[in-house]
């Protein structure tokens, strides 16, 4: 294949998608009444409904395979995998790192939905087992490629999804060690892929 031919294979398909063109929308449903929480979270998350959420840096989440198992049969060789589930890796989770502003907002946000996610807000004890129902089940994450104009062109919607971990935070007293950040790993049960059409 030519240069001329890859060029005009590349405009074709509308350019090469670039990393850093992506949004992050997350939808959050906990049936909860503390702090003002309940208010926020039943808000599609996102810059343009709220003012004081930042969109993360950087986004990291597993692929997709099939889990196969083998048919038993005699012969030679290992024999065939059979094909029997999606594996959304999800075990790995969706990792995000996120600016922390000099507020501690939107880090607070987060952390207020650690704490329902695991605490009886109205009571202040350990949630019952059906409380993924009315909370960690309803979360979703949406994340989207944008082309060059800013609109999306592919999204990954992450179902059943909820924060699991905050990684450690790092200070640095060094001269240009940069801003500081943290990154939250998220868990979820299945995701999506929303193609173009057309």
């Amino acid at each position: 294949m030519s240069i001329q031919n890859i060029i005009t294979n590349i405009q074709e398909h509308g350019g090469i998608q670039r990393k850093s063109k992506f949004s992050v929308n997350f939808v959050v449903d906990c049936l909860t009444d503390d702090g003002g929480l309940r208010t926020v979270v039943e808000r599609n998350l996102n810059s343009e409904e709220l003012e004081f959420f930042i969109p993360p840096t950087q986004v990291l989440f597993g692929g997709r395979k099939i889990e196969l198992m083998a048919d038993r049969l005699t012969g030679p060789g290992s024999g065939r995998l059979v094909p029997i589930n999606p594996d959304f890796s999800s075990q790995y989770g969706v990792m995000m790192t996120f600016p922390i502003e000099q507020d501690f907002k939107q880090f607070n946000f987060f952390n207020k939905w650690f704490r329902h996610l695991t605490v009886d807000s109205q009571r202040g004890a350990p949630t019952f087992a059906n409380f993924y129902d009315n909370c960690a089940r309803n979360g979703i994450i949406q994340v989207n490629y944008l082309n060059y104009n800013g609109e999306p062109v592919c999204g990954f919607t992450f179902e059943e999804a909820y924060p699991v971990q905050i990684t450690q935070l790092s200070l640095d007293a060094t001269p240009n060690s940069g801003t500081a950040t943290y990154d939250i790993l998220f868990n979820y049960r299945r995701y999506v892929v929303n193609l173009p059409t057309g």
